[in-house]
């Protein structure tokens, strides 16, 4: 039966009224054009009750029992990054079938919602005290000393890489719109690593760092940048050096040589950059450089150049003493979301992904079942290789349960290539030295086939690879051939 609509306030008062007056229930039904039926609840009602409005609702029972909504309640505290498919999946050995938006309401009634783990730095005992310790030292220092400080350290761009959380105002369902989207090549597409410095005053020096740097490099760095960004920022006597304690930094010939020039250093606590304000100034280079779109590592380098001069000393001195708060607004249907990332198309790309897509879409489940897919990937000890989300409730953002530990750079990291196909993983190994054609070349040879034959591939099978350098080498075109290996285009 399909749902009636509600009456109105006014038409049931106008019930009651007809109703005091005398008149029947078949006479008020005839003269506002309802059924009598209807005419009789809304009358019942309001003798039972004494008005008309709409009374509380039980609704629907809940699906999660007290119980369940104990046991739900008890796992995600014990371990705050439980996803809602384990929940589904533990109510469901319990006996009760629920859907992951059911546990998201159950939780957030409970005072639990599901939030981006907050991350921070890789805190051992010996770095909480010794941040304590800068804190209680420095905690009743007044703004003109921190004024007095020059600021530094160095940071990695990337060509096409996430340096910076970028929003856009969309309408719904245009995430995908070019002008809404980011363009990203793997691996970032090149980097280059930046040192600059600056102070309350303004931006001091900034430079590339074409090499890997070691103590002398630095110290190099510092011999040409260092005095020149304090004069260049008319620095007050007895201004002081801050610089964290990267190993380059802390060398003994690196303390050495500031002592010999007099430079006034301030102590640092380890696994800090939280603590440094710099980190601020770089993200407000990354943004801007981001929106100058650089298609090249030369104009990478030209445009961070460019930005970093035209950031106004009144950042640099709101960085130092306080951090502003921003507000965003919504209307004209408009929000602010974070621009997707997708792949840099250039229109030959699109044409070749038509194609492509034109050419196999009419292809069988059998044939994509048939294909061994292939890649390689970079994972960090420390870094962002996902998003990870926790339970928790509001202002606990910050409990070591609900945040990521981090390390500058990343702490390290690896470089793998695997295979899997529909019916399972293949072979995943690690990837010691930079990649070249042989090294590909010797990598298939040894796991490719081994894992085709331990995944009972049939007949015909199909090798999948990307247009890398080293895959479409002339090299190794020619091995896959002699192999007899029919690769996907």
């Amino acid at each position: 039966m399909a749902k009636t609509k509600e009456l109105s306030k006014d038409t049931r008062n106008k019930i009651v009224d007809l109703h005091q007056v005398g008149k029947t229930e078949s006479a008020i039904g005839k003269q506002l054009g309802l059924k009598k039926s209807t005419v009789g609840a809304i009358i019942r009602k309001w003798k039972t009750y004494k008005t008309t409005d709409n009374l509380p609702r039980s609704g629907a029972p809940r699906k999660i029992s007290p119980r369940g909504v104990k046991m739900i309640t008890r796992t995600v505290s014990k371990n705050p990054r439980t996803t809602r498919g384990d929940l589904v999946n533990d109510l469901q050995r319990a006996g009760t079938k629920v859907t992951k938006p059911t546990i998201s309401n159950t939780l957030r009634r409970q005072g639990l919602k599901s939030c981006s783990a907050r991350r921070v730095p890789l805190l051992k005992p010996v770095h909480v005290q010794a941040r304590l310790k800068f804190a209680r030292e420095h905690l009743d220092d007044p703004d003109e000393d921190w004024e007095n400080v020059i600021w530094s350290d160095e940071t990695k761009i990337e060509l096409f890489g996430k340096n910076s959380t970028r929003r856009v105002w969309r309408t719904k369902n245009a995430e995908l719109h070019p002008k809404n989207t980011i363009p990203t090549v793997k691996h970032g597409g090149g980097n280059i690593m930046l040192w600059g410095c600056f102070s309350a005053k303004g931006p001091g020096r900034l430079i590339r760092v074409k090499e890997r740097m070691n103590g002398a490099m630095y110290r190099e760095i510092l011999s040409e940048n260092l005095l020149p960004s304090a004069r260049a920022l008319k620095m007050k006597r007895g201004w002081v050096f801050q610089h964290d304690n990267d190993p380059k930094h802390t060398a003994r010939a690196t303390k050495e040589w500031l002592r010999k020039k007099h430079f006034k250093v301030l102590e640092w606590p380890s696994q800090s950059p939280d603590l440094n304000p710099i980190e601020n100034l770089w993200r407000e280079l990354k943004v801007r450089v981001a929106q100058r779109q650089p298609q090249n590592i030369t104009a990478l380098e030209e445009i961070c150049m460019e930005e970093w001069a035209k950031i106004p000393a009144t950042v640099c001195e709101n960085l130092v003493k306080t951090y502003r708060k921003r507000n965003t607004l919504r209307r004209q249907g408009l929000k602010s979301c974070s621009a997707r990332r997708v792949p840099l198309l250039k229109p030959v790309h699109v044409q070749a992904r038509l194609k492509f897509a034109r050419e196999h879409l009419d292809d069988p489940d059998e044939d994509w079942e048939n294909v061994i897919w292939s890649d390689e990937t970079k994972i960090e000890l420390f870094g962002k290789n996902s998003t990870r989300r926790v339970w928790r409730t509001k202002n606990a953002e910050l409990h070591p349960k609900n945040t990521i530990p981090t390390v500058k750079h990343g702490g390290g990291n690896i470089m793998l290539w695997g295979c899997f196909s529909a019916k399972g993983p293949g072979r995943l190994i690690r990837v010691k030295e930079r990649m070249n054609g042989a090294m590909y070349r010797e990598i298939l040879s040894e796991n490719l086939l081994p894992s085709a034959r331990a995944l009972k591939m049939k007949r015909g099978w199909v090798f999948q690879h990307d247009n890398d350098p080293k895959h479409t080498a002339r090299a190794t075109k020619e091995w896959l051939r002699k192999k007899h290996f029919k690769v996907l285009e």
